[in-house]
């Protein structure tokens, strides 16, 4: 008797349930991509396959404790073909374990399994909480302790107060893990500018040569009676802030590792107050150990990306230990 084998594509999005009925019918050759990348609309997930097998079916495709690392496969692969990580993708995206709301937050605390569908730490993921208008005291205990934070009842209260002034003022931290830890730090009353150097200005022009946009940043900057003045062009206003940032910081601190902004979103506030309305600015920035994502709001948007890109640095500097 001919043995079966199973080769998918989601060109309907059943790449990954397809696969498991062929496994169902008795089909043990299967075949799939990490992270589904493929021809047209991608094959079968072999991320999301592999622990729908396992957890549904104790079907062992990874042996010897590979399960566990089947999330840093998934990410690595993802930054070796210059491809954005989703952040909800089943099983191995930052946002697979997360829950939001107060009552889900304290419920899975105080129950573990009762809001999440699995303990992903199996596969090398963590469980995550969000912190947002919704978000009650008990949101922002888990949050702060999934973050490295013990609090006490009275820094809790502390940390709620400073988060919602900072809601009001249009900050939103459900998708800024990095900005909140800053958040926290400054409401327990901990430095948390993250930079020993002072940043005294800078200055951002945009000139057209022909048919092409050239953008220049300057920055000024000084440490211990150090001044650095420094210069970087982009492709952009953000793009150019941070190559002439990321001079300073190679002058100040050239041991710091190298990372990159990986996404850019901008997301009007109040968009009844039209041209003077205020805008949220979200970057992820990524080295080759870790994605963190900052926010920064101003009416001028690119007042609001130049604080989200320093508190982007401030937070790589108190990572490493610099600060």
């Amino acid at each position: 008797m001919a043995k079966l084998g199973f080769h998918g594509h989601n060109d309907r999005g059943r790449g990954v349930s397809n696969a498991e009925l062929a496994f169902l019918f008795g089909i043990r050759h299967i075949q799939g991509t990490i992270n589904g990348y493929g021809e047209r609309c991608g094959n079968t997930d072999l991320c999301t396959l592999i622990p729908n097998l396992y957890f549904d079916y104790r079907a062992a495709c990874l042996m010897n404790g590979k399960l566990e690392r089947l999330t840093d496969l998934s990410r690595m692969t993802a930054e070796f073909v210059n491809a954005h990580h989703r952040s909800n993708h089943p099983w191995v995206g930052h946002l697979a374990g997360h829950t939001e709301a107060g009552m889900h937050a304290s419920g899975e605390g105080r129950d573990p399994g009762s809001y999440l569908h699995a303990d992903l730490t199996l596969i090398g993921n963590r469980d995550s909480y969000g912190v947002s208008e919704q978000s009650g005291r008990s949101n922002i205990f888990a949050k702060a302790k999934e973050l490295g934070f013990e609090l006490s009842a009275e820094e809790i209260a502390k940390v709620t107060d400073l988060h919602n002034r900072r809601l009001a003022e249009g900050y939103s931290y459900a998708a800024a893990d990095a900005s909140l830890h800053l958040l926290i730090m400054e409401a327990l009353g901990l430095d948390h500018s993250g930079a020993a150097f002072t940043l005294e200005g800078w200055h951002v022009d945009t000139n057209r040569d022909g048919a092409n946009l050239f953008t220049e940043a300057t920055i000024r900057a000084s440490l211990d009676n150090v001044y650095a003045h420094e210069v970087g062009s982009g492709d952009g206003p953000v793009d150019a802030l941070n190559s002439a940032l990321r001079k300073v910081l190679d002058r100040f601190y050239p041991e710091l590792p190298k990372w990159k902004l990986s996404d850019y979103k901008v997301r009007i506030v109040n968009p009844q107050a039209a041209t003077a309305a205020k805008v949220r600015v979200l970057i992820e920035t990524s080295d080759k150990q870790e994605t963190w994502t900052t926010v920064g709001v101003h009416e001028n948007i690119i007042e609001a990306s130049w604080i989200a890109l320093v508190q982007s640095v401030a937070y790589a500097i108190h990572r490493n230990g610099k600060a």
